[in-house]
């Protein structure tokens, strides 16, 4: 992954702003050209309002939205997928783009994700 500041037209501001969010703690880019934007703790990402216009403005399939799960949830971290150019808003091989990010930040290896999304799962 590598850090993209802005790829996304306007960079962080425009996430922010698609999303609906004031922190953006993270951005980064997949390989696959996707964007990895993890959040700070103020909204969770079953509360976000995404502006799907704006994030088919960036360029890639669409955003992968995570951020660090309360404690005591069972949880390392909660996830959201937004990918309006394919009409979906789950995308379970985006975790494999998970591994490495988490792996450095969390320090281990094996971790236990949600994913918010009218679907739901862990």
């Amino acid at each position: 992954m590598t850090r993209v500041a802005s790829s996304c037209k306007g960079g962080v501001l425009s996430i922010s702003k698609a999303l609906n969010v004031a922190s953006v703690i993270d951005f980064k880019k997949t390989g696959a050209q996707d964007h990895i934007v993890v959040l700070g703790l103020g909204k969770t990402v079953a509360d976000l309002q995404p502006q799907f216009d704006e994030i088919q403005k960036c360029p890639g399939r669409g955003l992968h939205c995570y951020r660090p799960a309360p404690a005591g949830s069972g949880f390392d971290f909660l996830v959201a997928f937004f990918y309006p150019k394919l009409g979906d808003h789950v995308c379970g091989s985006a975790h494999c783009a998970l591994a490495v990010y988490w792996s450095k930040k969390l320090g281990k290896n094996d971790f236990v994700a949600y994913a918010a999304s009218p679907r739901g799962g862990y």
